[in-house]
């Protein structure tokens, strides 16, 4: 436990991101961590395409080739647009990082996504009086013209 001064909370605040227009519960399985692993090998960036439908794509672009993965049958969680989509492009070492749950006792784990602005992975721990854990992933802010052209 570390006692703060009240001055210095604000630095240990959430950031402030729209509401999700995607959010996807995570098997538990580690597939998602090996599958960032691997792409890191490939490129820095990351686009990740988000639907609300349960599908979820991982791209990622190098000067020889392009590649997808895509994971289907994802649960959607919460009263969100079925219909809904969301992209974020995402720095790969970073996701990584945040995937490293699975050493955690966990009891569910969410991908929350607002396009072109936020990735958020909240889990809930085991037993629920552990509490949970919320990451917030940096992403990469696309221009217009990058938007334009998924």
């Amino acid at each position: 436990i570390r006692v703060m001064k009240p001055s210095d909370i604000i630095y240990y605040t959430p950031p402030v991101v729209s509401p999700a227009t995607v959010a996807l519960s995570l098997p538990r399985s580690k597939l998602f961590k090996t599958v960032v692993d691997r792409m890191g090998k490939m490129s820095k960036l990351a686009l990740l395409t988000a639907e609300q439908t349960g599908r979820l794509v991982f791209k990622v672009e190098h000067s020889s080739a392009v590649i997808r993965t895509y994971h289907a049958g994802l649960l959607p969680r919460d009263d969100l647009d079925m219909e809904a989509k969301a992209v974020v492009k995402a720095d790969l070492r970073k996701l990584s990082t945040i995937m490293n749950f699975h050493s955690m006792q966990w009891d569910n784990a969410c991908l929350y996504f607002s396009d072109n602005e936020a990735l958020v992975l909240y889990i809930s721990l085991s037993p629920p009086e552990a509490g949970h854990v919320t990451y917030f992933c940096p992403v990469v802010i696309m221009t217009e013209e990058e938007t334009m052209s998924l």
